[in-house]
């Protein structure tokens, strides 16, 4: 699904520098990281995070003031924005790269608002990117670029309502979008998997039955990296079979 519009073209812009916070690990950025980030933008300052694990943020990135600058997290595995990143001065185009190696193991999770006053925001870097982004949280989800592109590669699983707002510039889809379903891990774990499907069912849901890679990423998150029944059982030919 593509909407087109009118893109807006930035003939000149300047960027004063690059700043960069690169771990071996996951990175959460906390108030204290937040309001770094946020000196850095307001000086015209473009900032990059670079995880070998996973990037969380957990509080609001707020620009608000300066020129156009560049936010953007590259994660090898997951992104999960929990609290809003914003501008309201200067274009702040904002870049989302989950699974930087490309191991089709890597989601962008957008639980908050993302404003970026004109400039381009982009849930995955390129074509390249193959996995996806789940957009949910209470209430509207909003994504606004005010001018700028909003450019979503990879698969798209909405589980709220979802706002977009280009005003002029354009809104591209690379891949499919669905409307999710709701992911709970059982605070119980059985050692036989019929026994963890009836007790599924018995919580008005189903073992879980992953179609993409998005949906992969998804519930290997939920699960913490731990061992987890799903819906893939051997039937008596001896052949894989999903059951919901």
């Amino acid at each position: 699904m593509k909407t087109k519009g009118t893109i807006m073209i930035f003939l000149s812009f300047l960027l004063l520098s690059f700043t960069n916070l690169s771990k071996a690990q996951t990175i959460t950025v906390d108030a204290a990281g937040a309001s770094t980030i946020q000196t850095e933008l307001n000086a015209g300052r473009s900032y990059t995070i670079n995880s070998n694990l996973d990037i969380i943020v957990n509080s609001p990135i707020q620009k608000t003031a300066g020129c156009t600058a560049i936010l953007t997290l590259n994660a090898t595995r997951d992104i999960f924005i929990n609290a809003e990143i914003s501008s309201t001065s200067g274009l702040l185009n904002i870049v989302f790269n989950a699974d930087s190696e490309r191991n089709s193991d890597g989601a962008i999770s957008l639980l908050a608002n993302v404003t970026s006053n004109g400039g381009n925001i982009n849930f995955g870097s390129s074509n390249t990117y193959l996995v996806g982004t789940i957009i949910g949280g209470s209430g509207t989800r909003t994504i606004n670029s005010n001018g700028g592109a909003i450019n979503f590669y990879g698969n798209v699983i909405l589980t709220s309502d979802v706002s977009l707002n280009a005003v002029g510039g354009s809104i591209f889809f690379d891949d499919e979008i669905d409307a999710g379903n709701s992911y709970t891990l059982s605070s119980s774990m059985p050692s036989d998997w019929n026994v963890a499907k009836t007790d599924a069912q018995n919580n008005g849901g189903y073992l879980v039955t992953i179609t993409s890679s998005l949906e992969n990423s998804i519930a290997r998150s939920i699960a913490n990296n731990n061992d987890v029944w799903i819906g893939l059982y051997k039937n008596t030919s001896n052949e894989w079979r999903w059951k919901t």
